[in-house]
């Protein structure tokens, strides 16, 4: 995401390394037109990772008030406020604190439109050799988010064979795998994950020659 915004904004985050970036991306912020960039406001919740970035990337409606656009906006963290409110019984230690930013400038290097990125057109997407900077967002997002799905639900199917060999019926004295029912739940879920498995791995090959 960094490498589709201005080059300055990239030698500027890429400074300081690690380059760690929690990002937000519900448009809760307002981003007021003024100078070369724009005043932004507003408060963020799950910025996972804030507690260790040095950078946060959030989005915004920006512009005025009769030509709103969405953006994101790249901001350092020292701008930012952080909210404790991440207190979880799971996943306590990805630290998805929310973030409050008032009235900061960011200058217009650090924006970049939403709808560029979507559609693969974001202004340095040219600047970097590989197709994958010119990948339309939300195909390639909806490919990253099926894989632990998919990961899980393999798993899932393997826990369960595993136990059809080893679990006794209490009350009839047979092993499960020797249910017909049971193997037709089994079979039924790996020929789903079959096909999932090759659709995703088509339309990962159709966005990588995109």
């Amino acid at each position: 995401m960094l490498a589709l915004f201005d080059q300055r904004a990239q030698e500027e985050a890429f400074a300081t390394r690690p380059f760690l970036a929690p990002a937000p991306l519900a448009p809760a912020g307002r981003g007021v037109p003024t100078g070369e960039g724009v005043r932004l406001t507003g408060r963020w919740s799950w910025a996972t990772g804030v507690m260790h970035g040095n950078w946060i990337i959030v989005a915004a409606l920006c512009g005025p008030d009769d030509g709103i656009y969405p953006a994101l906006a790249l901001v350092p963290a020292g701008d930012i406020q952080i909210e404790d409110v991440w207190h979880t019984d799971g996943m306590v230690a990805t630290g998805s604190n929310d973030v409050v930013i008032t009235d900061v400038f960011v200058p217009g290097h650090r924006l970049v439109l939403v709808s560029d990125i979507y559609t693969g057109t974001a202004p340095r997407a040219g600047l970097h050799d590989a197709g994958t900077y010119r990948w339309p967002m939300v195909p390639a997002l909806s490919l990253l988010a099926a894989m632990p799905a998919l990961g899980g639900a393999e798993r899932a199917a393997e826990v369960y064979a595993e136990r059809l060999s080893q679990r006794v019926l209490a009350y009839e004295g047979v092993m499960q795998k020797d249910k017909t029912i049971a193997q037709a739940h089994l079979a039924e879920a790996r020929v789903r994950l079959r096909a999932r498995t090759s659709s995703t791995t088509r339309c990962s090959g159709s966005s990588a020659t995109t």
